[in-house]
């Protein structure tokens, strides 16, 4: 039996999988316990799209490459320093491999009325970012339950935000509605990533 503090210590980015694809109740049970992670006025806004089709995930592939192409492009109009261009094509890289993935998901959030939207809307508060703010904390506590749960059950994640530096809104390609924050993909592990060094406890914080 795994302890919790195995969990958080054990958990890894892995990038490459075994061809193994995990039973679906394994996924339903990362997700089982996403569901009932906190949300602001437990408004639940956070969604997963579990990204089956082949043809969408060709759509995927072929989008994130137009947009590597189109960043190049700019990068090269504008004259920009060789390190951006290099950053542009080694994130595409290590990207590519979510198309490949055993269970590929997006990650998105409905749209929810805040606090923060009533007060402008009545003209008290100037616009502002909380609401996304809001929406990506409670993304990351729902995406942090579901990796920890697939890491109990021994299976390993990655999240990615990346690709949608180069896909740019996918509402269409994915048929959703949803502001969506990232992509996390799933799998057994086919390489064991080395543990990486963590900032001492008196660096994380500080006493006031």
């Amino acid at each position: 039996m795994m302890t919790f503090d195995d969990i958080i210590r054990g958990r890894r980015s892995v990038r490459r999988y075994t061809g193994e694809k995990p039973d679906r109740a394994l996924i339903e049970t990362m997700l089982e316990s996403a569901r009932f992670s906190p949300s602001p006025s437990h408004s639940q806004p956070v969604r997963f799209l579990l990204i089956e089709s082949e043809k969408v995930r060709a759509r995927l592939a072929e989008r994130m490459q137009a947009g590597r192409d189109r960043l190049l492009a700019e990068n090269e109009a504008l004259s920009c320093s060789k390190k951006i261009r290099n950053l542009i094509r080694a994130y595409h890289r290590y990207s590519e491999f979510m198309i490949a993935a055993p269970c590929l998901l997006a990650v998105g959030t409905t749209r929810v009325v805040s606090l923060e939207d009533q007060l402008r809307t009545a003209g008290i508060t100037p616009p502002g970012l909380k609401h996304h703010q809001d929406l990506d904390l409670t993304t990351g506590l729902s995406l942090s339950a579901f990796i920890l749960k697939g890491t109990e059950l021994g299976l390993s994640t990655c999240i990615l935000t990346a690709p949608l530096v180069y896909l740019g809104p996918i509402g269409d390609l994915l048929g959703e509605d949803l502001r969506i924050t990232c992509f996390v993909t799933a799998g057994f592990a086919d390489e064991q990533p080395r543990p990486l060094e963590r900032i001492p406890v008196t660096d994380l914080c500080r006493v006031l």
